[in-house]
């Protein structure tokens, strides 16, 4: 199908259904206003609250509920900030209103403030979802209808703590569509955002705003046809590190993450194949999260490592399609479904759920460890965290201290001693650190290796709780040795073959092919490449040379 085709098609499509939604909206609703990002008017939008009193029966594995709240009229929310005294919250109240509220801790309502927003050609922007800023505002986003409703254009505003227009932003592609998938604030003050720009091929593409909305970079992470790109169940940004962002890609059965460096350049890709569609979240040591499942599928769970290898997998038996992940305070993981929330442990382990909750668009956890939901009718629940075990009151290292050589390994044990007086190994779910790790490295299972000769500390840490013991490591560096896979290797003329450079110290082995100079004592029999492929030139016999920090190694070649 050709480009003009396909515009042509997908501009049909989208102009019909504007102007169906064009007739049904109220008289002057379309009016243009003056100025781009303008709050078009405002009033108070005191919504009636009604007290919902759940009569479900609770079990071992459901949370408690603490209030349950509807709030009269079209009304709803789509995110929330929770404060020292309640909640603000940010969603929509009748057509394309947004509307800002606060509640007190029981969710009753406080204070409300409709208004409209804009885009640049003055219709009016319908907003679509919210994430929250540090300062206790919102950042918005949504679409607003080209001037003849052939396409949406995708639409940012971020609004202070008051309610009030601080920036917005038009995501405009000249005569291309650029739907917004994602944005939120790092904690740089910056603002991260994913979408996918339409065209031939088309772009799937993430970047960043300053705090005041103004571009500082935008990347392309992949270019693809229509079919491949188009109404994806999942574009996820989110900070990772302290200058570094992951992207989550899910469409239909396929799911990309990318790592990016704090300017946007790829450093990692890694592609899966049959998987749901699916969110995901940075985990410790970093690892991966990723849920998946669909309106009629099994919510799974994956943990990734940081290599992007399956570590775990669990099934929850229950369905619904997945909207978010985040990790807890106390390690484990709040999953939300459109038909609830999951709470795990850091392992995946099922710690209660409530999935029996119908058209829930967001799940948000609170401070004391439970969750929000919220519903697409404008109710919010409040869920309470079942008792969790007792917390950890100490840690210690089965040992003050430790002894080894250099290259030698040694294990561990970490024993914690919780708040009831149980005492349990918790060995696999703490982490590790060492204070000089070119003196001795502690890898994530507790194992100690001894690099040079000094004296270092060694910690482990989980919940806030932290325990420490001293390495020693004695002697010298054991001899360096370079050698190639083979001391001998037979090829044709024309045929191809590869070879590893292997640098040795102790018990520690490692490939330097790459980083080794490869050289050959008769080029004309044989040429080898950086990547350390022979290819036969001539017949006869040669020598290949590999050196690496001083060291060599060599290997003979014949030719026939």
């Amino acid at each position: 199908m050709s480009k003009a085709c396909v515009y042509l098609n997908r501009r049909i499509f989208i102009g019909l259904m504007a102007i169906v939604l064009a007739w049904c909206l109220p008289a002057g609703q379309t009016a243009a206003s003056q100025a781009a990002g303008k709050l078009e008017w405002e009033r108070d939008f005191g919504a009636d609250i009604e007290l919902i009193v759940s009569a479900m029966p609770q079990t071992d594995q459901q949370p408690i509920i603490e209030w349950s709240h509807k709030y009269s009229g079209y009304y709803r929310i789509f995110h929330l900030h929770e404060t020292d005294s309640g909640y603000n919250l940010a969603g929509v109240a009748l057509k394309d209103a947004v509307n800002l509220s606060k509640v007190d801790a029981g969710g009753r309502l406080e204070s409300s403030r409709t208004f409209y927003l804009t885009g640049d050609n003055g219709k009016r922007v319908t907003i679509t979802s919210a994430a929250p800023t540090r300062a206790g505002g919102f950042i918005l986003s949504g679409t607003y209808p080209e001037f003849y409703y052939f396409d949406s254009i995708s639409y940012a505003a971020k609004i202070n703590a008051a309610g009030e227009l601080e920036w917005s932003k038009s995501f405009e592609r000249d005569i291309e569509y650029a739907e917004l998938y994602d944005i939120k604030e790092d904690t740089a003050g910056n603002f991260i955002y994913s979408l996918v720009q339409s065209g031939e091929p088309m772009h799937m593409m993430v970047g960043q705003l300053d705090a005041n909305g103004q571009e500082v970079w935008e990347t392309t992470l992949k270019s693809g046809t229509f079919l491949e790109l188009w109404n994806m169940d999942s574009l996820l940004i989110e900070q990772s590190g302290e200058e570094e962002y992951t992207v989550f890609a899910s469409n239909r059965s396929k799911l990309d993450i990318y790592k990016l460096t704090g300017a946007g350049e790829v450093a990692w890709h890694r592609s899966y194949d049959g998987f749901k569609p699916s969110v995901g979240t940075s985990i410790g040591h970093g690892g991966y999260a990723i849920v998946s499942s669909e309106y009629y599928t099994d919510t799974v769970l994956t943990l990734l490592d940081s290599s992007g290898e399956t570590v775990n997998t669990q099934n929850y038996g229950v369905q619904g399609k997945p909207l978010s992940i985040e990790k807890m305070e106390d390690g484990g993981f709040l999953i939300g479904t459109v038909r609830g929330v999951i709470k795990t442990d850091g392992e995946g382990n099922l710690q209660w759920a409530k999935t029996d909750v119908q058209w829930v668009n967001g799940a948000v956890p609170t401070r004391e460890g439970g969750a929000i939901l919220l519903t697409e009718t404008g109710s919010m629940i409040k869920l309470i965290a079942l008792p969790q075990p007792e917390k950890i009151r100490s840690l210690a290292y089965d040992s003050e201290s430790y002894s080894l050589s250099i290259g030698q390994t040694l294990d561990t044990v970490i024993t914690a001693v919780y708040g009831n007086g149980e005492i349990r190994d918790v060995s696999g779910q703490v982490d590790y650190a060492s204070a000089d790790p070119e003196i001795a490295s502690i890898d994530s299972a507790g194992n100690i290796t001894g690099l040079r000769h000094g004296v270092t500390t060694i910690t482990a840490e989980t919940a806030g709780v932290r325990a420490s013991a001293t390495v020693y490591v004695y002697g010298s560096a054991p001899a360096a040795r370079l050698q190639l896979d083979s001391s001998e290797y037979s090829l044709t003329v024309g045929q191809t073959l590869d070879l590893t450079v292997i640098y040795s110290r102790g018990d520690q082995h490692r490939d330097v092919t790459r980083d080794a100079l490869l050289t050959v004592s008769v080029p004309d029999i044989i040429t080898i490449d950086a990547e350390g492929n022979i290819t036969g030139f001539g017949k006869g016999r040669t020598v290949i040379t590999a050196t690496y920090e001083g060291i060599e190694a060599t290997a003979v070649v014949d030719v026939y």
